[in-house]
């Protein structure tokens, strides 16, 4: 992903993750669930030429959910220390 910042980068991965900003932790996992179900390789092995494809976007829905939660994470971490 090209750089904008961290702000950017976040927005991407709730791109990819088809989430909003403001979506719980709750949300963001059943998004994810729901994309990598539709993009484990697994499930397009009988279609080699989208192979490529399928595990580029599994690939890219798994560090988006990685990075998404670790987000998350931080943000209650940091949410709890202001209060």
């Amino acid at each position: 992903m090209k750089g904008g910042g961290i702000n950017s980068t976040f927005l991407s991965y709730c791109e990819i993750l088809r989430v909003t900003v403001n979506s719980s932790a709750e949300q963001i996992r059943q998004a994810y669930h729901k994309l990598a179900m539709k993009w484990h390789p697994d499930w397009w092995t009988k279609d080699p030429l989208r192979s490529v494809k399928v595990k580029r976007s599994f690939q890219q829905i798994q560090e988006a959910y990685s990075c998404t939660a670790l987000f998350g994470l931080c943000f209650a971490v940091m949410t709890k220390k202001e209060n």
